[in-house]
């Protein structure tokens, strides 16, 4: 992690490090427009989000999730939903493969889309990580329409 903190920083990115665990064996990087870097990337980025919001049971209630949510690499289950995967491809695919350098062990990531005039957006929760692989990296990336706070 600090070796891709230190490549980041190197190309001028601003980066934020917070350490989430109290063994200091888990964190969030926090790397503000890391892509895309033009209007039109993000456009094209945007044009890729799923036509439909994810459906699933929270707290045994069926729901839909406010965003929309595409796996990259492998599927990924939550709440009762299985977002299906699609191999890394474009400007996702690059920035999976980017990180892949510094952790050859992430082969998945999921891309959560906010729409901030549909109000979109995720509230304080946890993941079962009963799945996942111990010691791996989890990467999630988020992409906010623009006016999104």
């Amino acid at each position: 992690m600090h070796a891709l903190v230190a490549h980041l920083r190197q190309q001028g990115r601003t980066v934020e490090t917070q350490s989430i665990t109290r063994d200091g064996q888990s964190w969030v990087v926090l790397v503000r427009r890391f892509a895309p870097t033009t209007s039109s990337e993000f456009d094209a980025l945007w044009a890729q989000h799923p036509a439909n919001q994810p459906k699933g049971k929270w707290w045994g209630k069926e729901t839909t999730f406010p965003r929309w949510v595409q796996a990259y690499g492998h599927d990924y289950a939550f709440t009762g939903h299985v977002a299906k995967h699609v191999p890394f491809s474009g400007r996702v695919g690059a920035l999976l493969e980017e990180v892949q350098k510094f952790d050859p062990r992430l082969n998945a990531a999921l891309l959560n889309y906010y729409d901030a005039s549909l109000d979109h957006r995720i509230g304080p929760h946890s993941d079962n990580v009963d799945t996942l692989v111990p010691d791996s990296p989890i990467a999630s990336l988020s992409v906010c329409s623009p006016g999104h706070r």
